[in-house]
């Protein structure tokens, strides 16, 4: 993104999903939200419910922080013990001449994914195992997927500094979310403003990312959600990546959300 197109920060992720909501229409929107997204979400969709807009029909959300001072993880003590100076002078950089971001600063793509490699070897030895395996194969379509699988869990976007210095803040450092004290701009956000709308919180049981209980805090949070609009899901033997990814995804979890979906009136 030019320099031009201004700054992007965390409340502006909010704000741009209270627009595709708009845009949606919610009264027959089901919403889901993984990992980062999930605080987001949960924000927009009270600052909706809280201005007397129809709220969507549903909302999931998977493998989230939104309160990071429960089960803390070995990344939410990171960003914890680190000041917001240090991860402006280690991890962002500046986009070089070349590109249309030019200029703009960024925690690139190539250092989030060293992160995740570093964090979760064995994941990406087994993506490229399966690659090469399927190359001795000969099977052009198990190359075609494996390299698919491959390319994908590569695709990083460069994250704007901005945006990762409010996230670090604002949900790891302040837990300004889970203790009802986040503003964007004039406006509060409440989640339990949040009654009409059915709530799925999706964790597993490996989650190293987001911890125990730090998604299905979205049960607490949401507090006027009657409990019959509500579902929680504990996935077993599933990681972080398991969550919307490979076999636990597209066995398991998908289609108790797409049930809890259905279930929805």
């Amino acid at each position: 993104m030019p320099l031009a197109a201004g700054p992007f920060g965390l409340d502006d992720y909010v704000l741009a999903i209270e627009r595709f909501l708009r845009k949606l229409g919610c009264a027959h929107t089901h919403v889901i939200a993984v990992c980062q997204a999930t605080a987001p979400t949960l924000a927009a969709t009270a600052l909706l419910a809280r201005e007397g807009e129809a709220p969507p029909l549903s909302l999931t959300l998977m493998g989230g922080p939104l309160d990071t001072r429960i089960n803390p993880t070995a990344v939410d003590r990171f960003a914890q013990s680190h000041s917001l100076d240090w991860f402006r002078d280690t991890v962002i950089d500046t986009v070089p001449p070349r590109y249309a971001g030019s200029g703009r600063r960024v925690c690139p793509g190539f250092i989030q994914h060293a992160a995740i490699v570093a964090s979760h070897p064995h994941r990406q030895l087994a993506l490229e195992s399966r690659y090469w395996s399927s190359r001795l194969s000969g099977d052009a379509t198990a190359i075609a997927n494996s390299l698919r699988s491959l390319n994908e869990y590569a695709a990083i976007l460069d994250m704007a500094e901005a945006y990762l210095l409010d996230t670090i803040r604002v949900i790891f450092q302040e837990q300004q979310l889970a203790r009802g004290k986040w503003r964007v701009g004039e406006r509060c956000v409440q989640s339990q403003d949040l009654a009409s709308t059915a709530l799925c919180t999706v964790e597993g049981d490996r989650d190293d990312i987001a911890g125990a209980g730090q998604t299905h805090a979205a049960d607490t949070l949401c507090s006027a959600i009657p409990a019959q609009k509500r579902c929680r899901l504990t996935i077993s033997d599933c990681d972080h990546y398991d969550l919307f990814t490979g076999t636990r995804w597209h066995e398991v979890i998908h289609p108790a959300v797409v049930r809890f979906w259905a279930s929805v009136r």
